[in-house]
């Protein structure tokens, strides 16, 4: 077979760094992102503290020249949103709010972030069943290591569900955060990850293949061998072995509790002069700049290789400050949606919380689904009446189209049952008939379940307690 050389023109979307790094961000909860700004400070001779004292902005030539060279500079799609600062510095959440207190709170990890999903993920009984069974069965790796069968054989004589209907269940969970959860074996794991690119390009549909027939070459290392018997350009199989190589094996470390101790809220919400007000924690993160004597000696240095190194640290540094300031406004965005949305919660509690899912912000915001898990995991909101996960905000409905969510029939449940007479406590049945007399309908195996849910024993439980 004669080698040619032939151009062509084409689009293709990569992850760039500059993008991994600001979905990275996105992603990672407050103790954390000033971990990361402090090594950045520690690396990074162009980035400074801004003093309490200092007003100082960059005039307008200094701003024009920013916008000038970050022309240069490959620009970053947000979710198809726009996002352009062309400001050299970061003065960090709006200020004005009260400090919010550290509280203790126990770790999240990958079953509790699995069955969060599961719970607003619309599925039938059986399949939700065939869900939380499958969720028992994935690793913290994030891998299923037990056979369709063995699972078929769990949900025996509750539930008699095909191997067909297994599969299409786990097909649907391995669409979860994190991409590649619930795979059977590696090659498995990191094609779920490459059908999630957004744009096929040939190096992309390489890899599929490299992974599907040539995992263990690659694993030697010999991508000559994986050219000829793909009978492709040995380029073009570099190129799909940086994309292999930018997956995650692991998926399931990704949703690894941090054992921490204490927690750092990243929106204050408070009520002042009759309107609720919602902002970021001022304390979150320091404020940044770019300092403007280093940025100037970088345009005049003389020696190429001091130049080069310094215009790559600038760089750098424009970079964190966009990916913090896309972070602050997602979170934001987020944030006031969720406290728009739950008004009578924040006046009554968990009675009042509206049903909400990960789908119906996204599309109020015009983001992607991803991109609001991202935004909502880790995160933390401070309100009168606690401090809470941006998670506890969201809930299913009792059917299409309810007004009730899961978490308000909880409230109401646990409500009755505190209030119940000790000596003749409220059998399931009973709570559901009260709860269809206030115009929640409910079945007696739904509040079986919330009241299982709750860890709250069974009635014949509560009265022998008693």
């Amino acid at each position: 077979m004669k080698q040619t050389l032939q151009p062509r023109l084409g689009q293709q979307l990569a992850m760039t760094p500059q993008m991994q790094q600001a979905l990275r961000l996105l992603q990672i909860p407050a103790v954390e992102l000033k971990l990361e700004i402090q090594e950045a400070l520690e690396s990074n001779l162009m980035l400074e503290l801004v003093e309490e004292d200092a007003t100082a902005a960059p005039d307008a030539e200094a701003e024009a020249e920013a916008e000038a060279e970050a022309e240069t500079v490959e620009s970053v799609d947000w979710e198809e949103q726009v996002l352009d600062w062309s400001s050299d510095s970061y003065s960090g959440p709006a200020t004005g709010a009260d400090a919010a207190e550290w509280q203790t709170a126990a770790p999240e990890g990958l079953q509790e972030y699995l069955r969060w999903q599961i719970e607003l993920t619309p599925f039938t009984e059986p399949d939700l069943r065939i869900a939380l069974t499958l969720l028992d069965s994935i690793d913290d790796d994030g891998y299923l290591h037990v056979s369709l069968e063995e699972i078929q054989q769990a949900l025996l004589p509750e539930l008699d569900a095909s191997l067909d209907e297994i599969e299409a269940v786990l097909h649907r969970v391995q669409l979860f955060d994190p991409v590649g959860v619930g795979a059977r074996s590696l090659a498995e794991c990191l094609q779920l990850q490459l059908g999630q690119f957004p744009e096929r390009t040939a190096a992309v549909d390489c890899a599929e293949r490299i992974v599907s027939e040539h995992l263990e070459t690659l694993g030697q290392g010999d991508l000559k061998r994986i050219a000829k018997s793909l009978q492709v350009a040995a380029d073009l199989v570099e190129q799909a072995a940086d994309v292999i190589r930018s997956l995650n094996p692991r998926p399931g470390t990704q949703a690894a509790a941090d054992d921490v101790g204490y927690i750092v809220p990243d929106v204050l919400v408070s009520r002042r002069d009759g309107r609720w007000i919602v902002e970021l924690n001022p304390e979150l993160a320091p404020r940044l700049r770019i300092n403007p004597y280093y940025a100037e000696l970088a345009k005049i240095e003389s020696d190429a290789q001091d130049q080069a190194c310094m215009r790559s640290h600038l760089q750098e540094a424009r970079w964190l400050l966009r990916s913090l300031r896309t972070r602050a406004d997602t979170l934001l965005q987020v944030a006031t949606f969720i406290v728009r949305h739950q008004l009578e919660w924040l006046d009554q509690g968990d009675t009042a919380m509206r049903p909400l899912v990960l789908r119906e912000v996204a599309e109020a915001l015009e983001m992607h689904e991803s991109t609001v898990s991202r935004a909502t995991a880790s995160k933390y909101m401070h309100t009168p009446r606690g401090v809470f996960d941006f998670r506890h905000f969201f809930s299913t409905g009792l059917a299409a189209g309810n007004a009730t969510s899961a978490t308000a029939i909880r409230a109401q449940i646990k409500r009755l049952i505190a209030a119940e007479d000790r000596t003749k406590p409220l059998s399931d049945g009973r709570i559901a008939g009260i709860l269809a007399d206030m115009g929640l309908e409910v079945a007696r195996r739904t509040v079986a379940k919330y009241r299982e849910s709750m860890s709250i024993p069974a009635t014949s439980d509560r009265r022998a307690s008693r």
